[in-house]
């Protein structure tokens, strides 16, 4: 039988990726399953260096990562604190590659993500990210296309 103990939730924060979480929250309640919540911020090093690199790179990508931390807080207060079992996690990096990193180093059993589905013929069904994670995921991906899904009330 299979056995899912941690199901990894990587959002973007955007109005649609909040459609996606009535199933993460669906597969850990049937599981008894820890929700592992995960934003990755593009790299923000590439943002703030070059040539004309100034000295407050590093405070605002400090600032940008504590506005990210309150943006996590909030999410979490509205929709998974009357959830049992959840982490929470931001990430600096390239999205795809950060979901496959935790995937394997929280040993992580299911993904499911959300795809924007709103690109051209070739990325209809998936998202460069959701794509990406699919194709190099040691674990199972459910993708939600957030498009499809009757918005909660």
């Amino acid at each position: 039988m299979v056995e899912i103990r941690r199901i990894l939730y990587p959002s973007d924060f955007s109005g649609r990726s909040f459609q996606v979480l009535p199933y993460v929250r669906s597969v850990a309640a049937k599981y008894g399953a820890e929700i592992y919540l995960l934003y990755v911020a593009r790299n923000l090093h590439l943002h703030t260096s070059g040539p004309r690199q100034h000295k407050s790179s590093s405070t605002l990508i400090e600032k940008t990562l504590k506005e990210l931390e309150m943006m996590m807080d909030k999410f979490c207060d509205k929709h998974l604190l009357d959830c049992p079992n959840f982490r929470r996690r931001v990430a600096v990096g390239d999205p795809g590659e950060e979901i496959v990193r935790t995937v394997e180093k929280d040993n992580i059993d299911l993904v499911v993500i959300g795809t924007h589905g709103r690109r051209g013929l070739e990325q209809t069904l998936f998202g460069t990210v959701a794509k990406y994670v699919v194709m190099h995921s040691k674990a199972p991906v459910l993708i939600v296309n957030p498009y499809r899904v009757k918005a909660e009330e």
